[in-house]
């Protein structure tokens, strides 16, 4: 079923079917967990110190970095990068033929360095500026975009074994720093570019980090309030008597007629609360 929806989807794209057949079959497949891999930071700076030049560095961030996908690189122009704003426009390759998912912006904080050094190296002599339309990656092309093989000569430069889905999980480890930081999960899931959804099932990981952090921290003991129906002090270090109101009559031992109750000051009569039924 996956493989048909992707077919039709890639046909539909093309403009040679309308509309996919399968477009709304529920699929039984499941994500693979089995192949995710956490890129730390540590390592991804070893990659980006063994780079050949400053556009590969500036690739190694934007996936790792910024999230980007692995053909997103070949869209962005130098204009789409905001510089006073702190964020970069991304054109949305594979779902910009759905209407308001064509555009994502990411953050530049981790990728400015490199978008700097890439700009100046751009430069031509006493050139202070680059026109908007100037694509950023202009090593490669989406036509010559083999990234594969000379991105895993410079892994192995790293002393680096690749990783099985070796640009998704660049995007992966990506996604699972923005939420380690706190950051609320749909807006990182705006950032990468799909739902929340997506992220939970097939992003987010839990990697060894997250235990070391919770085995570092010790556990806390949480305030509890004093048994017996008050709570401890507070409130200008009053104690306050927790008065709980009966929602429903009680009865006495072998009577059927509730007896009157009184409840924080009112009665309540013995019919009760609800209007008398006739002939009851």
């Amino acid at each position: 079923m996956d493989c048909a929806k992707v077919f039709f989807n890639g046909a539909k794209r093309r403009g040679l079917v309308t509309v996919n057949p399968f477009e709304h079959q529920v699929s039984s497949t499941r994500p693979n967990r089995a192949r995710d891999y956490f890129l730390t930071r540590d390592d991804t700076e070893r990659i980006i110190a063994v780079c050949p030049d400053a556009e590969w560095r500036l690739l190694v961030s934007l996936w790792r970095y910024a999230g980007l996908r692995k053909m997103e690189i070949f869209q962005l122009t130098w204009g789409d990068v905001l510089w006073n704003k702190g964020k970069m426009r991304v054109q949305i390759t594979k779902t910009k033929h759905h209407e308001g998912k064509d555009i994502r912006y990411v953050p530049l904080r981790d990728i400015r360095q490199y978008l700097q050094e890439t700009f100046q190296a751009q430069l031509t002599d006493g050139a202070s500026s680059l026109p908007a339309e100037q694509k950023i990656i202009s090593r490669f092309s989406e036509s010559n975009s083999n990234l594969d093989k000379p991105f895993k000569t410079i892994l192995h430069r790293a002393g680096l074994v690749p990783w099985p889905k070796l640009f998704q999980n660049l995007r992966s480890s990506c996604e699972t720093d923005w939420l380690n930081e706190g950051h609320p999960a749909h807006v990182v899931a705006g950032w990468i570019g799909h739902s929340v959804k997506v992220q939970r099932d097939s992003y987010a990981q839990i990697t060894d980090g997250h235990f070391e952090r919770f085995n570092s921290h010790p556990r806390s003991t949480p305030k509890s309030g004093t048994p017996g129906g008050t709570v401890g002090a507070g409130n200008d270090g009053k104690r306050q008597e927790i008065v709980v109101p009966l929602s429903v009559p009680l009865l006495a031992k072998h009577e059927k007629t509730p007896k009157t109750l009184s409840v924080s000051g009112f009665e309540v009569a013995a019919a009760g609360l609800e209007p008398a039924t006739p002939g009851l």
